[in-house]
């Protein structure tokens, strides 16, 4: 527990936290302009991102944890990411690319 206090204590690692929960919700946005017929809404903040879907939820929950991406339900509408504080931005990446490609696959299958 102490070794963990110590690395959000460290200088610069919270403005670190800051920056990549901007980008997430950054590109969770960008996302929402491309396909605002499946994200109706992006809710939270820094590290903790809501995207209301227009589908059910279960089925991104499922097919990101297909592709090794853990997320969850919150409510009856809504997939929850919560990326770990010490994630890379290209794991950010990565799973915008996931979420992209599960909604270009659903976009498919109609």
């Amino acid at each position: 527990a102490l070794k963990v206090l110590e690395k959000m204590l460290a200088d610069g690692f919270l403005e670190g936290v800051r920056q990549k929960g901007a980008y997430m919700h950054q590109q969770l946005h960008k996302l929402m302009k491309a396909h605002p017929d499946e994200i109706l809404e992006i809710r939270g903040a820094a590290m903790l991102a809501g995207v209301v879907t227009k589908r059910d939820p279960k089925e991104f929950v499922k097919a990101f944890q297909s592709r090794g991406i853990l997320v969850c339900m919150t409510g009856s509408d809504a997939v929850r990411l919560i990326p770990p504080y010490v994630i890379k931005m290209r794991h950010i990446d990565d799973m915008i690319e996931v979420f992209r490609d599960i909604l270009m696959q659903r976009d498919k299958d109609q």
